[in-house]
């Protein structure tokens, strides 16, 4: 082997041994990872050219070995269009997240677009989302993250589109003069408006972290307590109690922000109100 010193080209920046080893020690346990990926699907063509540029391509520009090679693996043949890796990520990952996806949310007619949708982010497109798995967990967890992602822009596409049926309804309910509720002929002057709003928006941007991801999966994009269980894994009931006490701190911090001529509003009004949530919450959302 060829000493630096005889190399006749100067060399402005000579890589240190540590760094050199460092290399070399990424690029065996490149090589360890693929033969073990290759070794449990030994059915899926995967150049380890192919292996080696996902895991640069995963970690920002940086080569690192998946801790998960097998995984991993499959995970590369899918992003490069291998038909049976699509077929076994199908038949071995989706049973799983259809399941999270029938829990996740009530419009049982929705969860075959949720999954469809789950599908397209995973595999289409020239640059699937597949392709930035890095191997660093299970699959199947990682899997789970996209499906409850999909989940949630359901949610809070149907949020939307019930809130613009809304204001299509309240537009045909004014003009044609409906008899409006006790809580509605409080709040419609525009100063009591405006003021009820500032004081949600104080209120949300006052809760805990925790309180307002809680009060967000609920309100904002209008997550059933038997949906939000799973996310939290815990009991529908344990979901239960702490929904109720976050938005009855919530709500106390409306009634403190809130001149005395709307002191007197109870606690059903106070709820009423809850449908300035979504838009409230999402500027919070940004905000935070």
């Amino acid at each position: 082997m060829m000493m630096m010193s005889e190399n006749p080209i100067p060399q402005a920046s000579p890589l240190s041994v540590s760094s050199l080893n460092a290399s070399d020690d990424t690029s065996l346990r490149l090589r360890e990872a693929y033969s073990l990926g290759r070794a449990a699907w030994n059915e899926l063509a995967v150049s380890y050219e192919q292996f080696q540029a996902q895991a640069v391509q995963s970690n920002g520009g940086t080569p690192a070995a998946p801790t998960h090679a097998a995984d991993f693996y499959l995970a590369v043949a899918c992003a490069n269009a291998d038909q049976v890796a699509h077929e076994v990520l199908e038949a071995r990952y989706l049973p799983a997240l259809e399941r999270l996806v029938r829990v996740t949310i009530t419009d049982r007619s929705a969860v075959d677009d949720v999954l469809q949708e789950v599908r397209m982010r995973l595999l289409a497109g020239p640059r699937p989302k597949i392709a930035l798995y890095r191997g660093d967990g299970s699959l199947n967890g990682w899997l789970r993250t996209i499906a409850v992602h999909a989940a949630r822009d359901h949610f809070r596409q149907r949020r939307i589109e019930r809130k613009r049926h809304l204001v299509f309804s309240n537009a045909q309910r004014a003009e044609s003069r409906d008899v409006t509720s006790a809580c509605d002929d409080r709040l419609a002057c525009d100063h009591q408006q405006r003021e009820c709003e500032q004081a949600w928006l104080k209120a949300i941007r006052d809760v805990d972290s925790r309180d307002f991801k809680l009060l967000h999966h609920r309100f904002a994009l209008g997550m059933s307590i038997d949906a939000l269980s799973p996310i939290y894994a815990v009991h529908r009931a344990t979901i239960a109690r702490r929904v109720h006490r976050a938005a009855h701190r919530v709500r106390g911090l409306v009634r403190q922000t809130l001149s005395s001529e709307h002191g007197e509003l109870s606690p059903r009004e106070l709820d009423s109100m809850m449908c300035e949530w979504s838009s409230s919450a999402q500027a919070v959302a940004v905000e935070r």
